[in-house]
């Protein structure tokens, strides 16, 4: 499982849970593809 380290807002470290660090994976690789994507149609509209 990846470290995944949480401060809240006075700074103090939380751990969270397996659920959360599946949950943060699951929405960083969501951001990702989505960011592979924008990033193709730029790339096709540079083109033409």
């Amino acid at each position: 499982m990846s470290n995944i380290f949480i401060r809240d807002k006075n700074g103090e470290l939380i751990l969270p849970t397996d659920i959360e660090i599946t949950k943060i994976i699951k929405a960083i690789d969501n951001t990702q593809k989505q960011l592979k994507i924008l990033n193709y149609k730029s790339n096709r509209t540079k083109k033409s």
